[in-house]
C-alpha cells in the first residue's frame, strides 16, 4: 500500500479535499472498504443498519476484517434499512464523471446471521 491508496488521497484525484466530501456510501464495513472513514470529517457515512451493528460486535472468526477502532473514527453515521435510493450530484470542481444515483443494498458477501443487540 502506498500514499495513493490512502482514503484521503482519493478525493484529490477529483480536485477535491477530503473535508469537501459531504456523503459517502459504503456497501459493507470490512476493513478494506471502511478503513479511513475518519479522514472524511464532514461526511455523512451511509451504511446498512444491520451491517453497522454487526461490525461493532462481530463473531470471533470475523474480528480481523471488522476493525472497530477504524469505525470509531467516523462520527456521522447514517444507518439505512432495506434498499435505499438517494441522489447525489458531483461538485462543479469535480473533473470525474458525475455521480447521480446510487442504490444501497445489503452486502451479499457477508454472513447472513446478524448479531442482535
Amino acid at each position: 500500500m502506498n500514499e495513493d491508496d490512502h482514503l484521503a488521497a482519493k478525493p484529490r484525484t477529483l480536485n477535491l479535499q477530503p473535508e469537501q466530501i459531504r456523503h459517502a456510501a459504503i456497501s459493507h464495513l470490512h476493513y478494506g472498504h471502511s478503513g479511513g472513514v475518519g479522514e472524511l470529517p464532514n461526511a455523512t457515512i451511509y451504511v446498512q443498519e444491520d451491517e453497522l451493528k454487526f461490525a461493532h460486535y462481530p463473531p470471533v472468526y470475523q474480528r480481523d476484517i471488522y476493525v472497530k477502532w477504524t469505525l470509531d473514527q467516523a462520527h456521522n453515521w447514517k444507518a439505512l434499512r432495506g434498499t435505499t435510493t438517494f441522489s447525489m450530484t458531483a461538485p462543479s470542481s469535480c473533473s470525474g464523471p458525475p455521480v447521480t444515483r446510487r442504490d444501497i443494498s445489503p452486502c451479499s458477501c457477508g454472513p447472513t446471521t446478524r448479531h442482535s443487540s
